[in-house]
């Protein structure tokens, strides 16, 4: 089982750029994950329909920038197969299905690592920060995280950075007239 997954990793390596791939359980999505000259990159697709453009992914501590002059350490490929019981919602049990890819990343002086998973209909990402002695207390003063949407598709929102900003109604607008 391990060899499949491992299979379903394509590592593909130049020059300037590292670039590894990952499908979901039902193979409909594919994850494209590149380092290039540096910085870490994503794109999603969806049955060979670009749903997330190249976007650029990375954090910036106080003192330490992780989202330039990185290096890939070592990719590690993994799948999920389980399911738990609801105690409310739609359905009782929920199925986790999901395959991942953790990148450990490091610009020399820092570990940081991007864990991806890919289930049958979605993307999820988060960065960790393992613990490390040159990095014992930290602040992160910016985020590099990009979600560049190939279509003008609707979101809906709620307004931020206002008071009682969870009691706002939902509101609906076009995905290029968020800024």
């Amino acid at each position: 089982m391990k060899t499949a997954l491992i299979m379903m990793m394509v590592l593909c390596a130049t020059a300037m750029a590292k670039s590894y791939q990952l499908k979901s359980p039902s193979g409909e999505l594919e994850l494209n994950i590149e380092l290039d000259q540096g910085k870490l990159f994503y794109q999603l697709e969806k049955s060979n329909t670009l749903v997330i453009r190249k976007s650029r992914l990375g954090n910036r501590l106080r003192g330490i920038d992780l989202s330039n002059n990185l290096r890939i350490a070592r990719v590690e490929s993994y799948q999920q197969r389980n399911s738990w019981e609801m105690l409310w919602g739609e359905f009782k049990t929920v199925r986790d299905h999901h395959n991942g890819l953790k990148v450990f990343l490091s610009n020399g002086r820092v570990e940081m690592n991007v864990d991806f998973r890919l289930y049958p209909d979605g993307l999820a990402f988060r960065y960790e920060f393992p613990r490390q002695k040159n990095l014992q207390k930290f602040e992160i003063i910016d985020e590099s995280t990009e979600f560049k949407l190939s279509r003008n598709d609707q979101a809906w929102w709620t307004p931020a950075f206002k008071d009682n900003r969870y009691e706002y109604l939902y509101e609906k607008d076009a995905v290029a007239n968020l800024n």
